[in-house]
């Protein structure tokens, strides 16, 4: 009784363990994955203004767009980045406690 219960208390610490060490580096992806949902609709809508000719009558908007287009995506190049290396880190990590 006594082993079963140290095997019950090893195997809970096992799992506590494991959960501070992949809940942050879930999170982080799961975050990055929201932004970058953001960033390409976003960037989508840009876009689609772009392509709309009654865009062109506005001086300002022509001006603004493509800067704004040009800034999310480097943004979401980053945010690309930042998914790829937490999810290498996750995989790592998980690894370690097989």
């Amino acid at each position: 009784l006594t082993d079963r219960r140290a095997q019950r208390q090893e195997r809970a610490r096992f799992v506590q363990e494991r959960s501070r060490a992949l809940t942050p580096i879930r999170n982080a992806i799961a975050g990055a994955e929201a932004r970058i949902d953001q960033l390409e609709a976003r960037i989508a809508d840009i876009e689609t203004q772009l392509a709309d000719p009654a865009s062109y009558n506005d001086a300002g908007l022509m001006k603004s767009l493509p800067a704004e287009l040009k800034q999310r995506q480097a943004e979401l190049e980053q945010v690309l980045q930042q998914w790829e290396e937490a999810s290498e880190q996750l995989a790592l990590k998980e690894k370690e406690f097989e």
